[in-house]
């Protein structure tokens, strides 16, 4: 038998709050477009375990690297 779970969690921070991820110390002024939120889903099948897990960013990015080209 398949199990699956699924969560989710608003992660935007609260206005007036520290913002992490800078070497300058930021503070939320507000909400541009809408919550961020980090969402997960977890299947497991005869004792083997995936876990999907998406994260809002508060930035854009260009270029996001979903794969490694290059063998290890």
């Amino acid at each position: 038998m398949m199990l699956a779970g699924f969560y989710e969690k608003e992660i935007t921070p609260p206005i007036g709050g520290h913002m992490p991820g800078s070497f300058d110390v930021r503070y939320s002024t507000g909400v541009k477009d809408e919550r961020l939120m980090v969402k997960a889903a977890a299947f497991e099948l005869n004792n083997e375990r995936v876990v999907i897990v998406a994260v809002d960013t508060s930035f854009k990015s260009t270029t996001l690297p979903l794969f490694n080209l290059y063998p290890v």
